[in-house]
Formats: structure tokens, sequence, C-alpha cells
């Protein structure tokens, strides 16, 4: 059967190319690990990592900038970047180095994934956010400070999984405290998105917000208010 064996023939081919690819990345790894053939190091608190500009220049946009211009990195062996630590540098680099691939413990994803979400926004590299995004395990817990980290990098999809999440836990984020350490920019940002949310979780966020602290919330209660559909909340919610 033709069909048949031209699918035969296309999956050792692309078996193939997987092997080729793997053993590529593999060689490369090795070579910086080894140090070989560097023409760069990157510098970040004290502590060095010799790397190669082609690699670099390939996956951020921002360091292919520097070695192209007549910028100081353009002719120097070191570029610093002392605003990435060093323990984040290494997930970044190990990144670039493995075309995309992102290999991280539990730990990085429960306490440094916004640290790296932060390095690969400031050197622009996209396929780091997009891994960044995909390992990202949200809890009401750390929601909001993903929520900020996605407004502070200006990246929508990510702030949209945010939201996403948040609309399936509200009431629990309400009756558990957590809405009460939003301010009102962050506020108004999900009830903007949470237009399909049941209007009385809504209100109740609201007043659970403000509640929180009266004094300096209170001002901004009737703008809330505007934003949660007051004619669809039912009388038990109004009541209460």
């Amino acid at each position: 059967d033709i069909c048949a064996l031209r699918f035969q023939t296309m999956t050792v081919l692309v078996k193939r190319d997987k092997e080729a690819i793997s053993t590529a990345i593999s060689k490369l790894v090795n070579v910086r690990y080894n140090r070989k053939f560097c023409d760069i190091t990157l510098v970040t608190n004290g502590e060095r990592f010799p790397c190669h500009k082609v690699v670099l220049a390939m996956s951020s946009p921002v360091l292919q900038a520097m070695f192209r211009t007549d910028m100081r990195e353009a002719c120097s062996k070191e570029v610093e970047l002392n605003n990435i630590p060093s323990n984040i540098l290494e997930i970044v680099l190990d990144h670039v180095y493995n075309f995309g691939e992102m290999n991280v413990s539990e730990d990085v994803i429960s306490e440094s994934l916004i640290d790296v979400f932060v390095a690969a926004d400031y050197l622009k590299i996209a396929s780091l956010l997009d891994a960044c995004r995909r390992v990202a395990e949200y809890t009401p817990q750390n929601v909001l400070s993903y929520l900020r980290c996605s407004i502070k990098i200006s990246y929508p999809e990510f702030q949209r999984d945010c939201l996403n999440f948040m609309n399936g836990n509200l009431t629990y984020m309400t009756q558990q405290g957590e809405i009460d350490s939003f301010d009102e920019k962050e506020l108004e940002i999900y009830l903007d998105h949470a237009r399909d949310c049941v209007p009385d979780c809504r209100l109740r966020a609201v007043f659970k917000w403000t509640g929180h602290d009266i004094e300096g919330r209170r001002s901004q209660l009737a703008y809330l208010l505007g934003k949660v559909e007051l004619q669809h909340c039912s009388r038990e919610a109004l009541l209460e």
C-alpha cells in the first residue's frame, strides 16, 4: 500500500530528525559546560557564565542588539546582568542552549518562577515566557503575585490565565481573605474580566475588599459597584 509506505517513511524521517536535534542540543550543552569556544561571558553579582554570542543572539533580541551596535558590550567580552540573580540566569541559559526546553524543579516553580518571568521579559526571550506560562501552577495563595507579574511584564495571555483561575475560585478567595490584598487597579482589572462570573460573587468580593479597609476604600465603592451589574444580583446577596 503506497499510503502506508509513505507514512512509514515519514515516521522514520521524523524520528531521525528528532534524534539529530537531540544529539545537536546535547553537544551544544556540553560545549558550554566544558567552556569550549566561548566568546562572551555573562556576569551577575560576581558569578561568571561563559557563553557563545551566536547562541545568545539567536534567542534574545536584547542581547543581539548589544552585540551588533556601538554599545560597550559589542566590543567587550563581558556583559553585566546584575539585575538577574545567578540561579535565574542559569535557568535562562539552560533554556537557551536547549532550544526552548525548560527543565525545572518543583521548588523553582513554587519559589522562583516569577523571577524567571521577569528575566525572560527583560531579555525578550518569548519562548521562555511561554515555557514559564506552561509550567505555572496556580493556587489561591499565589495567583495575585502571578497577576501582578503579568501586569508588570505586559503579558496578556499570562494575565488571562490568572484571571480565569480567579474566576473559578472567587468564592474561596473571598472567604479566605485573599481578595483583601488586591489594590484598586487589580480589583478593577479582575471585575472587568469577570463578566461571566456570577454577579453575587462579584458583589461579595467588592464588599469584602472594601470592608478590609473601610476608611481607605470607601471612596472607590460606588465606582466598583458599577462593574458588578447590581440589577443581576439576587435579593439575598443584596440584603447580605
